[in-house]
């Protein structure tokens, strides 16, 4: 596992109601898929963190780009293979099933558009305030500065 350990705990660990989010890093070494990802979050009895209210979606934000470095972070929202990307009912949060709602995050661009045969992950766009869509197995080297992991 290539995880950097930053120096920085304000950006590390954090609290949001009653659930505990840690921040990891990633070194451009990295060699983690967005479900290598989730096993480390689930190894740890956590998930990736999955946002599900407004009050959540701006307080993580607010933290994350005050407190952190970078502007891309992995997060637990998923799609199953064979899916079609373009039905946010489709896309559900890894901790507890919820579905997307693009009124409160929207997707970037084009997205999603990854292959309804992959099983699809997605990461937090700091910049833009919006989702992308990963295949799950893909690298995030040079793609994604770190993941949020989540205990409640």
């Amino acid at each position: 596992m290539s995880i950097i350990k930053a120096g920085d705990n304000e950006c590390l660990n954090f609290i949001y109601k009653s659930s505990v989010y840690s921040v990891h890093y990633l070194s451009d070494l990295s060699t983690e898929s967005w479900l290598d990802l989730k096993a480390n979050c689930k190894a740890s009895h956590g998930y990736l963190m999955c946002i599900t209210t407004s009050g959540e979606l701006q307080f993580v934000l607010g933290h994350l780009k005050a407190r952190c470095s970078g502007d891309k972070f992995g997060i637990g929202l998923s799609c199953q293979p064979r899916l079609s990307r373009n039905v946010d009912a489709n896309w559900k949060c890894e901790g507890d099933g919820t579905m997307l709602n693009t009124q409160m995050i929207p997707w970037q661009g084009t997205n999603p558009n990854t292959s309804n045969g992959t099983y699809a992950g997605t990461r937090l766009h700091l910049n833009s305030d919006s989702l992308k869509d990963i295949d799950g197995t893909d690298v995030f080297r040079n793609v994604n500065n770190g993941y949020v992991n989540m205990v409640c």
